[in-house]
């Protein structure tokens, strides 16, 4: 019972030191360095990567496949995808979507270094409320990205609207398990907003019968550099773990976080 009780104090003493104030924002570019320290200390991009390729292998029938990619931030599990497939010889057509400016550049410029002629790339500034093209797609996946929607439900139905007939639509949500329930201290400060983590999404989808299956991918996080006090990297990964700019918190929040980081882990 210690066990147990001993993160959800450090998570309600820190839930009182933020009341209902909202916290700094990550500027896009901070926001973009930090989600690649966090991928590159965690196996899950790599083990969600594996899963993409061999789900997309699967997908037999359209050549060229095409994809829409949403929120593809800097392209560091799209630009593995891609090579990967264009490796195999599939021949693709892939429209990626993120309103991160600085992120869908880095997209570019890493698509630009790579060899794969068999890929037409289209990377677009752009929100799903707000894409300009009237294609539809053979596979569209949202990689950690339905977090972020104001109104993740519409946000699945205009995705489903741009599918083709036999289309998939892949969307991976973490479940509001230890990591995440810190995130959501700080994600939205109003106790009203509900983030969809895996078992809202799973809830909604039952409510309005679709069809679906789930599988469950197991990551980690080393996050033993967030507790080195001079360490910049250790700093952006906590800041992608909560999602706000954690060097702009009061010291005691700060502790507090590195606490419950320790109960947990």
């Amino acid at each position: 019972m210690q066990s147990l009780d001993r993160p959800n104090s450090a998570l309600r003493q820190l839930q009182t030191l933020l009341g209902n104030t909202r916290q700094p924002r990550l500027t896009d570019e901070r926001f973009d360095k930090a989600h690649e320290l966090f991928e590159g200390s965690s196996n899950q991009q790599q083990l969600i990567l594996d899963w993409l390729k061999d789900f997309s292998v699967r997908h037999t029938g359209a050549d060229p496949l095409s994809f829409l990619s949403v929120g593809c931030g800097s392209g560091i599990l799209d630009n593995p995808l891609l090579q990967a497939l264009s490796d195999l010889g599939r021949r693709i057509v892939y429209t990626a979507i993120d309103p991160n400016v600085v992120a869908c550049s880095r997209f570019r410029d890493d698509f630009g270094r790579r060899e794969m002629p068999n890929v037409r790339l289209d990377v677009r500034e752009e929100t799903v409320e707000s894409i300009s093209c009237d294609q539809k797609f053979d596979i569209i996946h949202a990689v950690h990205s339905l977090y972020y929607f104001e109104d993740p439900a519409a946000t699945i139905k205009r995705l489903l609207v741009r599918m083709k007939v036999g289309g998939k639509l892949l969307i991976l949500q973490a479940p509001k398990a230890e990591l995440n329930r810190l995130a959501d201290c700080f994600w939205f400060p109003n106790p009203d907003v509900d983030i969809w983590f895996s078992e809202t999404l799973e809830t909604y989808l039952q409510g309005v019968d679709l069809a679906y299956t789930k599988t469950r991918i197991h990551g980690r996080i080393d996050v033993a550099r967030c507790f080195e006090a001079e360490c910049a990297q250790g700093a952006m990964i906590l800041d992608f773990i909560t999602q706000v700019n954690c060097q702009e918190l009061k010291p005691a929040a700060r502790e507090q976080i590195l606490g419950y980081l320790t109960a947990v882990a």
